[in-house]
């Protein structure tokens, strides 16, 4: 099995629930429901110790390929 294979298998079985709040791996599907935007808002990011960064489509695909998503 690849490595791609293995994360999308651990990546539909990771949910954890509880009453109404829940958690699930992010995917591209998020990228455009809030994340993208989310990972650009001042507000959000001023506290970070790192550069400043504006962050596109293609920054949060390439994390989401990496091994720091998993």
């Amino acid at each position: 099995m690849s490595a791609e294979e293995i994360k999308k298998t651990m990546n539909s079985q990771l949910k954890l629930t509880y009453s109404d709040i829940y958690c699930i791996p992010v995917s591209e599907d998020h990228i455009h429901l809030g994340w993208l935007g989310w990972m650009n808002n001042e507000e959000v990011v001023r506290h970070l110790s790192s550069p400043r960064l504006t962050y596109t489509e293609d920054h949060l695909k390439m994390y989401l390929r990496s091994s720091d998503s998993l």
